[in-house]
């Protein structure tokens, strides 16, 4: 699960849009955790 280096690139458009949204921030936030 550490191996995933797909998964870098998104997770910095997902942290800007946790910016902007405060509302899907906390179900991207998740998401991200997860992958990571």
């Amino acid at each position: 699960m550490a191996r995933l280096p797909p998964f870098p690139s998104p997770q910095i458009e997902i942290r800007d849009s946790t910016r902007t949204l405060t509302e899907p921030a906390t179900n991207h936030t998740f998401e991200i955790d997860i992958a990571t």
